[in-house]
């Protein structure tokens, strides 16, 4: 196992800062852990400290317009990522030869839209927040807050050390889940006049299933 992880007595000062490929150093929060850690930090102790103190005494929010928003944002950069990553399937085969990465603009590119990947991660710590706002307590368990932490982390460091085709299907697969997941959250944000004409909401428990899987 160790030999794999290249953490051998022939490399005892593995880099932590240093990338797989150099070209990932150069993209932003890539460098170093440490930038990330704050993020989960500050997103942690808002959900669980500041944010439920702050709302205690609070009626909740309703937010209908942010979340029409956020959810509609949330849908296009699902999209896209569906497209990259779909894209990057055609270019290099659903199932590729070998998993490791070859130089040249394929691999640059594969690199990048695991990164856009990355960020949507970033932005999808705003799920939490608004359930905090609205006072949606219920919402907010421990597999939720595992969930978006070890996400954002685990996705940090497939990119930066074991970066691989592997994650070009794993992505598009969860970003077409997101597709549909943030269309049906967009259009429950209109209010019950709209919610109760969503027939599919018995397939979301499915489609999230589905997509904590994938990840």
């Amino acid at each position: 196992m160790n030999s794999v992880l290249g953490l051998t007595s022939k490399n005892p000062s593995w880099d932590l800062n240093k990338s797989k490929f150099e070209e990932i150093d150069d993209l932003p929060f890539m460098a170093s852990l440490g930038p990330v850690l704050t993020i989960l930090a500050v997103y942690l102790v808002f959900v669980m400290k500041i944010g439920p103190v702050f709302m205690r005494k609070r009626q909740g929010y309703k937010l209908t317009y942010t979340l029409l928003i956020y959810n509609a944002v949330q849908v296009a950069i699902s999209v896209y990522l569906v497209y990259r990553f779909f894209m990057d399937l055609l270019m290099m085969g659903l199932v590729p030869r070998h998993c490791y990465m070859d130089e040249g603009p394929s691999r640059s590119r594969i690199l990048f839209s695991t990164y856009l990947y990355w960020t949507a991660k970033l932005t999808e710590l705003l799920d939490t927040v608004f359930f905090v706002l609205r006072k949606k307590d219920k919402q907010i368990t421990f597999l939720h807050l595992y969930h978006h932490t070890v996400m954002v982390i685990g996705t940090w460091a497939l990119l930066k050390y074991w970066p691989s085709h592997t994650l070009v299907f794993i992505g598009f697969l969860n970003s077409l889940v997101h597709v549909f997941m943030y269309t049906y959250y967009g259009l429950a944000a209109l209010g019950p006049n709209v919610a109760k004409y969503l027939t599919w909401k018995k397939h979301m428990t499915k489609f999230q299933l589905v997509s904590y899987n994938i990840k």
